[in-house]
């Protein structure tokens, strides 16, 4: 699943690419959801397709970010109840 609120098709191009060329044993499968929440969007939809873990690729916030908002990342630790892997924009490229 890619929830974005932006056009990124060529990240998910990119990121469908490394992972079956890094894990070609791993069944993965791709959904784009838009949705307004996102931490509520993902909760739903892991849920719902019975997910037993999710990768995140994490954004990079800015000081102010930082100092006044929540990460979606902590909302969503918060919120779900299966492991979230988290990875790096250096694990992806």
């Amino acid at each position: 699943m890619f929830v974005t609120m932006e056009d990124k098709s060529n990240e998910i191009a990119a990121l469908k690419s490394y992972i079956s060329q890094t894990y070609p044993e791993f069944k993965c499968e791709y959904h784009i959801v838009t949705n307004d929440n996102i931490v509520d969007c993902i909760a739903d939809f892991t849920n719902t397709h019975n997910f037993s873990m999710l990768a995140i690729a994490p954004k990079k916030h800015n000081f102010f970010e930082r100092m006044f908002g929540k990460s979606i990342t902590t909302k969503l630790l918060a919120q779900l109840k299966i492991p979230v892997l988290s990875l790096t924009d250096e694990s992806i490229d």
